[in-house]
């Protein structure tokens, strides 16, 4: 997480559809989410959005999660 703090619009990877406009790392066998959002002043954050366990082929798998939750928030675009 300090990592994600000190760069967080270089650090991990961008996410492909539906999770464009979201950033990723592992962390063993945990997956961090993160998107960077601008605050009222101008100043730019990163807004950690979901940790999980990867578990490809798992409806708990981390990215299957986010995209589930993320969607019912409207976060994802089309």
């Amino acid at each position: 997480m300090r990592d994600v703090e000190a760069a967080p619009e270089s650090l991990g990877y961008p996410l492909r559809r539906p999770l464009h406009g979201f950033r990723g790392i592992h962390s063993g066998r945990y997956r961090i989410i993160w998107r960077m959002s601008r605050l009222e002043g101008g100043e730019r954050a990163a807004e950690v959005c979901y940790v999980g366990i990867r578990s490809q082929g798992d409806e708990r798998d981390a990215y299957t999660e986010a995209e589930r939750i993320f969607g019912s928030l409207g976060w994802l675009a089309d």
